[in-house]
């Protein structure tokens, strides 16, 4: 069982302000040794021009054998209403996501699906308790993201740069407790 706090804002280079919070409750149980499935409540705000609110509902499957591990995962599965302080409503799109990592010698290597269309890879390499991660989003390699994790006990605090299509080089924020 987890929470995290997440923070999205775009850089000075985006000629309009941006940003996203998202407040999230985790919770996985075991299936067998080595199946797990879980749940995501989300709460967030979208802020640009006007501001707006959702609630979304994420469910995963996670299968673990030795150093290789299988993920599926539906984000937004309940079609979230976003609803603007203007009054206007738009539905958020479910994300279907299904990945495979491996870990050699400490360092994670993964590829994901997302959609049907979209090709994401990606490293991890850890030095204590630091977490650093590159990867190369979209199959023509256009959206890169880079980032840094540190794991204090229960606590992960992490930083990352995300190139987005619309947004530019935009700056995410994210602290989580894990407490069982």
């Amino acid at each position: 069982m987890g929470l995290s706090l997440q923070n999205l804002d775009s850089t000075p280079a985006v000629p309009f302000p941006y940003g996203e919070n998202v407040i999230t409750l985790s919770w996985s149980q075991k299936i067998l040794p080595s199946l797990f499935w879980g749940l995501n409540l989300n709460s967030g705000k979208i802020s640009m021009t006007h501001s707006g609110t959702f609630y979304g509902l994420d469910a995963g499957l996670f299968f673990s054998f030795r150093n290789f591990h299988l993920g599926l995962l539906g984000q937004n599965i309940n079609t979230p209403r976003l609803l603007w302080d203007s009054d206007l409503t738009e539905e958020l799109d479910p994300v279907y996501r299904a990945g495979l990592s491996a870990v050699i010698t400490g360092t994670r290597l993964s590829l994901e699906l997302e959609n049907e269309n979209n090709l994401h890879c990606g490293i991890e390499i850890p030095y204590k308790n630091i977490l650093f991660s590159a990867g190369a989003f979209d199959r023509d390699g256009q959206n890169m993201t880079a980032g840094i994790g540190l794991t204090l006990g229960k606590y992960l605090l992490s930083y990352g740069l995300v190139s987005h299509p619309s947004l530019g080089t935009t700056q995410l924020w994210e602290l989580e407790w894990h407490f069982r």
